[in-house]
């Protein structure tokens, strides 16, 4: 229970409070721990950033569990499918990790997004591995949640050209999808995370500009 009914020294009155907290106020990143607490995976710590949409954000923290619906989570729950084989590869089961991060297209635009951040190279075999990588990058705590960011969306985005490529047959090409994630991201940072001074030009150069 998030909030429950207790009674004040008045008598009939009541007022509600949040048990999750000391103070009995209701905070969401005291939810949002109580809900990583009662993770039957451990996930260890999970950042919520700001500029990025909750559904995108849920969607990771549902992927760090292998609790999104891929082909083998779908089978497990008795969901009858064609095959559990990755529809991009052909080669290996399809899991969270290995569609978001171990699969050759999502390899290619994990290489180009490191590119486009001037990063070097690093080899991610779980989104588990990936998001510890973002979140013990460099000394600069914006530029971690920026980079942090950077991989909810591109893992969002090739979650969503794979179902594309599923139920309507339609295959992204890596340097479209990679247009597609920068567009993106900076409309969400220029908006959400209301920072109205970033122009497009230096994004595509580097998106830690300004930071």
């Amino acid at each position: 229970m998030v909030m429950e009914k207790q009674s004040t020294k008045e008598g009939d009155d009541f007022k509600w409070t949040c048990p999750l907290s000391s103070n009995g106020n209701y905070q969401v990143n005291t939810l949002r721990r109580k809900l990583d607490s009662c993770s039957s995976v451990d996930i260890g710590r999970f950042e919520w950033v700001k500029e990025i949409p909750i559904k995108v954000s849920t969607f990771i923290w549902r992927a760090k569990q292998e609790r999104i619906p891929t082909s083998v989570t779908l089978s497990k729950r008795g969901v009858n499918v064609t095959s559990t084989m990755c529809y991009n590869c052909g080669k290996v089961e399809e899991t969270s990790d290995h569609m978001l991060i171990q699969c050759s297209y999502a390899k290619t635009i994990t290489k180009w997004t490191l590119n486009w951040c001037n990063i070097q190279l690093a080899n991610f075999s779980t989104v588990h591995d990936t998001l510890d990588y973002a979140s013990n990058w460099g000394n600069c705590p914006k530029k971690k949640r920026r980079l942090l960011g950077i991989f909810y969306e591109t893992m969002w985005s090739i979650w969503k050209s794979q179902n594309d490529r599923v139920f309507n047959n339609k295959r992204l090409q890596p340097t479209k999808l990679m247009d597609i994630i920068m567009s993106t991201l900076f409309i969400w940072v220029k908006y959400k995370g209301k920072c109205d001074s970033i122009r497009w030009s230096d994004w595509c150069l580097n998106p830690f500009i300004g930071l």
